[in-house]
């Protein structure tokens, strides 16, 4: 992987509605952005840009099932964080188990 100092230009531009935004990041760093999401590089000027790309699949298709998913281990964990284990928390980890199963592909 090339340091950002190594080259010129070179940066991911990921284009959304509201702006455009740009990432130069340092080598070994990581991002994930959905695969939806307009995305190119901006031409390299000088230097050589190495990178490693790669693709991940969520389990759960649908969106709007992940972000309930996310939103109940959201809960969970700041139940747990405050009160320990609970008969809410076993509630909300048994129906996150629940649902996670359900939809799972």
């Amino acid at each position: 992987m090339s340091s950002p100092e190594s080259y010129e230009g070179g940066e991911l531009v990921i284009e959304k509605p509201e702006a455009n935004l740009s990432y130069k990041l340092q080598a070994g760093s990581i991002i994930f952005y959905p695969s939806t999401f307009l995305h190119r590089v901006a031409r390299v000027k000088t230097g050589t840009r190495l990178v490693v790309v790669g693709w991940i699949q969520s389990l759960i298709r649908d969106s709007s099932k992940r972000e309930i998913l996310f939103d109940i281990d959201t809960v969970r964990r700041s139940i747990f964080a405050k009160e320990g284990k609970s008969v809410e928390f076993d509630l909300l980890a048994k129906n996150h188990a629940n649902l996670l199963r359900q939809w799972a592909e």
